[in-house]
């Protein structure tokens, strides 16, 4: 998995796992074609999850955060004793989680549309300060 590409986080998943072993044993299939159909993955499944985010499903959980890091603009958890309750009531228990949690890029502009207010707020401040 590259760490630079986050299109290509989601062949890490076991659902990717799964179609590059898949293609790699399928002789038929030439290499070019093959990455051509792992960039089509990339491409429909990164399109598919950023348009589910409208649906808002919602769970509750509550664990023991045993390791966390923040590297190349990723967030990994890795909690411990895990249970989980749905927006329908369902409980689920986990003795170990790993949450990889990668920018979307949607976060960016609303973050510059803050930089902007408070810029703006800081050069008005600065402006009644020199009065």
């Amino acid at each position: 998995m590259d760490s630079q590409d986050p299109e290509k986080h989601y062949r890490g998943t076991s659902v990717g796992r799964t179609l590059i072993a898949t293609l790699d044993e399928l002789p038929a299939i030439p290499p070019q074609l093959a990455e051509k159909i792992r960039l089509h993955f990339d491409r429909e499944l990164l399109l598919a999850l950023r348009s589910a985010r409208v649906m808002r499903k919602r769970m509750n959980f509550r664990a023991r955060c045993h390791t966390y890091r923040f590297y190349d603009d990723r967030w990994l958890f890795v909690l411990q004793d895990v249970k989980i309750k749905t927006d329908r009531g369902k409980s689920i228990r986990s003795d170990r989680i790993s949450v990889n949690a990668i920018s979307t890029g949607l976060e960016e502009g609303r973050r510059g549309k803050a930089d902007v207010k408070s810029k703006a707020a800081a050069r008005s401040k600065a402006k009644s300060t020199w009065s």
